[in-house]
């Protein structure tokens, strides 16, 4: 089963890669369907083997969401697409979910989720003052955010 899970992340990248070589050919609409049809596939399958093998059996699986998740941020920001950058943070905090779940629950570790819930309020703060302070330049930046390719 995961040799096919493995084929179908490699014909995913392969029709990514043909969308983009043939983009001139496709509707912005089509486009669009093509990458997060395909980006979900590959998310979701990288998911799926979490939740099927488990983290306590195989807990390198949420560091290789996590890199592909990465990797499809920094796509996404290179060439401005929209699609590469939402989908890319979202399975990248569900990688950083899982691994804390799995410090949490199986490792006996309950200090990381207050150790998270800090992290995530300083990193939710810092946003809101970004805004507030440099209001400006992040409605600038938020307006470029929309005319990038979905």
């Amino acid at each position: 089963m995961i040799h096919h899970v493995n084929l179908a992340k490699a014909d995913c990248g392969e029709a990514i890669a043909a969308g983009h070589l043939d983009r001139r050919r496709l509707g912005p609409r089509q486009l669009r369907t093509l990458h997060y049809g395909c980006l979900l596939a590959i998310y979701l399958s990288s998911t799926a083997d979490i939740f099927l093998i488990g983290v306590a059996a195989a807990p390198w699986l949420p560091l290789v969401l996590a890199g592909l998740s990465i990797l499809g941020v920094f796509v996404g920001v290179a060439s401005r697409t929209r699609s590469f950058l939402f989908l890319g943070t979202g399975f990248l905090c569900l990688a950083l979910l899982t691994m804390i779940w799995h410090a949490a629950s199986n490792l006996g570790w309950t200090w990381v989720w207050y150790v998270a819930g800090i992290a995530l309020g300083l990193i939710i703060i810092t946003i809101f003052a970004l805004f507030e302070r440099k209001r400006e330049q992040m409605n600038v930046w938020v307006g470029q955010l929309k005319q990038w390719r979905e």
